[in-house]
């Protein structure tokens, strides 16, 4: 497999950066229609952290680290897994360039599938699992939804599948004060930042990462770090695997994706309410409207109390963007008539 950095990777599509356009593209996608292409950079599978990831929200470099399928076979990380049991590691290093004007959430959003068919029989019996154990292993909230599909998917308010969390997703974070130098990625982490497995339970863990996400700034350099989910993904495998005790593997591919790449991804989701207000505010209208135009040039009726925020993208701000693929699923047709994927870009070089 391949790490590849979609289209909000890339300084030039801002549309896939502000997410105002990804829902429609998916659901135009499905039916058929032409689509304008996304830019995106080739990320290599266990690299060395010189790929550089950039758009009007965030800029740096990550590495995807794996261990090697068979001992004895070659990889710049060995010594690295040699002492741990994670299948991979992601590592994200960089700036906001923006400051996060809602809350920000990490994990998969399937943004390129075909919403145009209903459920799966299989989906269905997935979509029933609980997401405690999940979510005790995280020590995060998570949300999950199968997204809108028929003729649901084709409104302009379309929710696309994804299973995210708040910053307590990840297992590591690092902050290095602005004018110091950062740990190199591919470096030991070690005592740096803080940690999962440093808090005291799972509640202490998601104040001291909401702490952090409440603090972050433009100034700073940040390093995100992700692998407790490597015990379920099998990535060379392409499976899902120990999700409950006594059942089998589960192919992404031949099972859930098809032949549609997920999308590992930050954004910021800006709240429902703060839009209306700033809706309010360029539009000129009266205090007690009570449809207002979101900044999307989408409707939307007052949430019902006590009811989940839909992740709509017309509220999102991708910060990165990695869209996960295989070799075959990269010569995918619709897959290629939606992407242009260059070459990895390294440290500053010119685009």
């Amino acid at each position: 497999p391949r790490t590849a950095a979609a289209a909000s990777a890339s300084v030039a599509n801002t549309s896939a950066a502000d997410g105002s356009n990804i829902a429609s593209e998916s659901a135009a996608g499905s039916a058929g229609a032409g689509v304008q292409l996304r830019r995106g950079q080739h990320i290599p599978l266990n690299g060395q952290g010189l790929e550089r990831v950039e758009n009007e929200h965030f800029v740096g470099h990550l590495v995807m680290m794996h261990r090697p399928p068979e001992d004895g076979m070659p990889c710049p990380h060995s010594s690295y897994f040699a002492t741990r049991t994670r299948r991979w590691e992601l590592r994200m290093q960089g700036k906001f360039r923006r400051k996060p004007n809602g809350k920000l959430y990490v994990g998969v959003v399937l943004q390129d599938f075909d919403y145009s068919e209903p459920l799966s029989w299989f989906s269905t019996m997935l979509g029933g699992l609980s997401l405690a154990p999940l979510e005790r292993l995280l020590g995060a909230e998570l949300h999950f939804t199968f997204g809108d599909r028929c003729q649901a998917a084709l409104r302009e308010d379309a929710e696309l599948a994804h299973i995210v969390g708040e910053l307590a997703v990840f297992d590591q974070l690092i902050v290095t004060p602005a004018g110091d130098e950062p740990p190199p990625l591919c470096g030991d982490f070690t005592g740096l930042g803080i940690t999962r497995a440093g808090a005291a339970d799972a509640a202490a863990w998601t104040t001291a990462t909401r702490t952090l996400a409440a603090s972050i700034d433009c100034e700073q350099t940040y390093t995100f770090c992700f692998w407790s989910a490597s015990r379920f993904i099998d990535l060379l495998g392409d499976r899902l695997v120990n999700l409950i005790p006594l059942m089998p593997a589960v192919s992404m591919t031949h099972n859930i994706l098809g032949p549609w790449p997920p999308h590992f991804v930050l954004y910021c989701l800006q709240d429902e309410e703060e839009e209306r207000e700033v809706a309010r505010q360029d539009d000129g209208a009266a205090a007690g409207n009570e449809q207002e135009s979101t900044a999307g040039g989408t409707h939307s009726e007052p949430r019902p109390e006590g009811s989940a925020q839909k992740h709509v993208e017309c509220r999102k701000s991708y910060y990165v963007d990695l869209m996960v693929c295989s070799d075959r699923t990269a010569k995918f047709a619709a897959l290629c008539d939606r992407y242009e994927l260059l070459d990895a870009r390294l440290h500053d070089s010119a685009e």
